[in-house]
């Protein structure tokens, strides 16, 4: 028994919502990790990076620092300005640069960097530069 008339009205639908939904996991999720110079001395350090869509025409990068225990988040909307507070104090932690590379191999840190990530009442800011290599993170390369 045919149907005519069913296959287009099944299609049509699912091709106006497909692009939708490819567009709605339009984010990378990044791990970041690397030396850094911190004042004169090097120290190990990580950044967690979500590249993510922020309105229409815009792309953001939310950003969580991470050295030890300690974490600071902040995001980065328009340009490459970064301000990273403490997650628990919310006292600033970082302030300076950031920047993904285009080919998302590097994100790299220019700035001040409170050394006792917001322990201490008064932050103690040193300068900090780190060009930190990125490994992609994808659900979809575990096996199920």
């Amino acid at each position: 028994m045919r149907y005519p008339g069913v296959l287009p009205r099944l299609v049509l639908p699912l091709l106006i919502a497909l692009p939708g939904v490819a567009h709605a996991g339009d984010s990378s999720w990044l791990v970041c990790k690397g030396i850094a110079t911190r004042a004169d001395y090097k120290t190990y350090f990580v950044a967690n990076v979500l590249e993510h869509r922020a309105g229409v025409d815009r792309r953001a990068l939310s950003v969580t620092l991470v050295y030890g225990d300690h974490l600071a988040r902040g995001e980065i909307t328009d340009g490459s300005t970064l301000r990273a507070s403490e997650i628990a104090s919310k006292r600033a932690v970082f302030a300076g640069t950031g920047k993904l590379s285009d080919d998302f191999k590097t994100f790299t840190l220019d700035g001040k960097l409170d050394g006792n990530f917001g322990a201490l009442a008064t932050p103690r800011m040193e300068r900090f530069h780190a060009a930190l290599a990125c490994e992609q993170l994808d659900d979809l390369a575990i096996g199920h």
